[in-house]
């Protein structure tokens, strides 16, 4: 009786001994490529976001009272913004843009006989929350490491 209950016992904890706490070879790899770097995600959305909907309510608000357009402003407000990141989210930021524009610029040359509403329509449903994780450090170096054949 008592060879029953141990036997599954030992072979339990022989079991749980051979599972190791070792990363795996993605996880040094991604690590390895900077995608482990100090960098809070969450934080740099919020600011982006904060950012965005500063940035269109004033060009809407510069558009509906039909004033001169105030490019100081609306430097004013990009330049808090950038003065905000950090070097690593200026990166993701740059990243952002230029992905950003290509997407905008594919739907203009799409919509070449479109009207200005559906050309905007379209632009506002790029999806910026992929954009911005396709930019982030540990997308970056999983893809990477990926493309080392690394899963």
């Amino acid at each position: 009786m008592k060879r029953t209950i141990l036997i599954p016992l030992l072979l339990s904890t022989f079991h749980l001994v051979g599972c190791s706490q070792e990363p795996t070879e993605l996880e040094r790899c991604i690590e390895a490529n900077g995608g482990n770097v100090e960098f809070d995600e969450d934080k740099f959305k919020e600011k982006h976001y904060k950012f965005s909907t500063q940035y269109s309510r004033e060009l809407l608000r510069q558009a509906k009272t039909k004033q001169d357009r105030d490019p100081e402003r609306l430097e004013q407000i990009l330049k808090e913004y950038m003065l905000s990141l950090d070097p690593i989210g200026t990166e993701v930021d740059a990243c952002f843009e230029e992905k950003w524009m290509k997407e905008s610029d594919k739907i203009k040359a799409e919509l070449k006989k479109g009207t200005q509403i559906d050309l905007a329509k379209r632009i506002l449903e790029i999806d910026d929350e992929a954009i911005i994780n396709s930019c982030l450090p540990s997308t970056k170096a999983k893809k990477f490491s990926n493309a080392q054949g690394i899963y």
